[in-house]
């Protein structure tokens, strides 16, 4: 059992270890509580999530915004290498190097729902914006609108001849399908159509009396008599929903169409629109927005919906992403 000397040795051993441990010359664990330890090291957690949550925030991207909202029509700029205009629901649009970047250039925020190009003018355009008809002179660069005599109300859809801008139709929502052989200055009305609309026109090369377009009550109808009338063709198992249709010069018979089958892309018929066939190898979206045709090099260009274009070198047997086919 310790003696008194002995306890009070060790009462003054701890005392000088707890003034050691409170003295300036400790260490500085030795004087903070353990409460305080705690709550350092919980704020240095906070401080370390908020500057990854910060770092974060500051350098996270919105994913890109498509260049299309709905697109219409596509058209290669005449002596322009990969330039093309796209006619859709948020402007005009431009791209210069194949369709990697797309930009509005005109009527921006405004639908441009129909684009056709004067073959015998490459610089010409018509344009359908926010409903009423515009031409160009240059390419796209500045537009005009034209007065014309046509009745009030929004032109659904224009289509010319493209042997001849001369020679056109423009389908006017609620009153009918007109027709002009002067550029658009006057305008006769062909058929009057109240009961359904006609979403797309084209015209048979050099035979301005044959229209194809799309009838939402009939689906795809051709007429042989300057748009008096028309008759249903084509099959119907993709004629239901038809978006596109394009003719050319050279080979009159023949007609292309951006169409709903088992997928919408491409078809192709050599009968004037009576039979068709997928003409979509190397295509591989499955949402075909719209096609045209360079008169100056006979290539055919389609966009997809992304905004990526493709060309077919060969009347549309095989196509290829812009960026990648081989120079002619």
């Amino acid at each position: 059992m310790p003696n008194r000397l002995d306890r009070r040795r060790g009462e003054r051993l701890a005392a000088k270890d707890e003034q050691k441990r409170l003295s300036p010359k400790a260490g500085f664990w030795d004087r903070v509580s353990t409460d305080v330890i705690v709550g350092l090291m919980i704020l240095g957690v906070l401080a370390i999530a908020a500057t990854i949550f910060t770092t974060r925030a500051l350098t996270r991207t919105s994913p890109p915004e498509p260049p299309f909202a709905q697109v219409y029509a596509i058209h290669a700029v005449n002596g322009a290498s990969k330039t093309f205009l796209a006619a859709d629901g948020k402007g005009l649009l431009q791209t210069t190097d194949g369709g990697s970047k797309w930009r509005a250039i005109a009527f921006k925020g405004q639908p441009v729902t129909a684009l056709i190009r004067d073959s015998a003018s490459p610089q010409t355009y018509l344009a359908v914006a926010a409903g009423a008809l515009h031409r160009s002179d240059d390419s796209g660069a500045s537009w005009r609108a034209l007065t014309t005599n046509l009745p009030p109300g929004e032109i659904g859809a224009l289509a010319a001849d493209p042997a001849s801008l001369q020679q056109l139709y423009a389908y006017v929502k609620g009153n009918g399908l007109y027709r002009s052989t002067d550029g658009g200055a006057s305008w006769s009305q062909a058929q009057a159509i109240a009961d359904a609309d006609l979403t797309t026109l084209a015209v048979k090369a050099g035979t301005p009396q044959t229209v194809y377009a799309f009838h939402t009550r009939r689906a795809l109808v051709r007429s042989t008599d300057g748009g008096k009338t028309f008759t249903p063709i084509g099959d119907a198992a993709f004629a239901r929903a038809v978006a596109g249709i394009l003719t050319v010069a050279d080979a009159p018979s023949r007609v292309y169409a951006v169409a709903a089958g088992t997928v919408r892309t491409i078809y192709k018929s050599d009968d004037d629109g009576l039979t068709w066939k997928a003409s979509s190898e190397g295509i591989t979206t499955v949402e075909v927005a719209a096609l045209a045709r360079d008169p100056a090099s006979a290539d055919i260009y389609v966009t997809d919906a992304s905004g990526v274009l493709y060309v077919s070198r060969n009347q549309g047997s095989l196509w290829q992403p812009l960026n990648t086919a081989p120079a002619p």
